[in-house]
C-alpha cells in the first residue's frame, strides 16, 4: 500500500497502517485526552494514552540496569536514559 499524497514516499504492507499515515496529511486527530479540562487530541490511540501519562503520572517503562530506579512514561524516555546515563566511554 503506497501513500498518494504528492511528494509522500510512505509504503506498508498494511491497509491499517496506511490508514493510520494519512492523519499526518489530512490533520485529523480524532483521539482527545479524557483528563477533564485537557484539550489536547492525537492522531494516533497510542499517542493519546502516552499523553494521559501526564495526567496519572504512571511511569510504566523501567531502566533495565539493577539498581537505577529510573521509570518513564514513554519507552523512548528510558533508551535515552541509558545513553545519558549507563553507557561508558571506550577508546
Amino acid at each position: 500500500f503506497n501513500c498518494v499524497h504528492a511528494g509522500c514516499a510512505y509504503k506498508t504492507k498494511k491497509a491499517k497502517h496506511l490508514e493510520r499515515h494519512q492523519s499526518i496529511h489530512t490533520g485529523e486527530r480524532p483521539y482527545a485526552c479524557s483528563h477533564p479540562g485537557c484539550s489536547h487530541r492525537a492522531s494516533e490511540r497510542d499517542h493519546i494514552r502516552t499523553h494521559e501519562r501526564r495526567h496519572t503520572g504512571e511511569k510504566p517503562y523501567a531502566c533495565p540496569v539493577d539498581d537505577c530506579g529510573y521509570r518513564a512514561a514513554r519507552h523512548d524516555a528510558v533508551k535515552l536514559h541509558q545513553r545519558r546515563n549507563h553507557t561508558t566511554m571506550q577508546p
